[in-house]
């Protein structure tokens, strides 16, 4: 598990979110993730951010099934917690 994922997963959302600070060139996948980290943060202008970058690249990106392919937990309860946060910030990028 990237440090990340890991961080998130034990709610230490404000290190996840630096953490994933130091990814150089995030790709789609990773965004996606950072959106749902800066959703838990209530960073609500992260999570367009994040969001807005995806859209422009692939505009018919499935964020939960993007996540749900590309992110493997052992525990349902660590998939449903990933999923969380990615359905938090598409709530927030949908209504702004």
């Amino acid at each position: 598990m990237i440090q990340f994922e890991a961080l998130y997963q034990l709610r230490r959302y404000e290190e996840a979110a630096q953490a994933m600070a130091h990814v150089a060139h995030p790709d789609n996948r990773q965004r996606v993730w950072a959106a749902g980290i800066a959703a838990q943060l209530g960073r609500e202008d992260e999570v367009r951010r994040q969001l807005d970058a995806v859209a422009a690249d692939a505009p018919d990106c499935d964020h939960l099934a993007l996540a749900d392919r590309s992110y493997h937990c052992e525990m349902e309860d660590s998939r449903e917690h990933m999923l969380e946060g990615i359905r938090k910030a598409l709530s927030i990028w949908r209504e702004g």
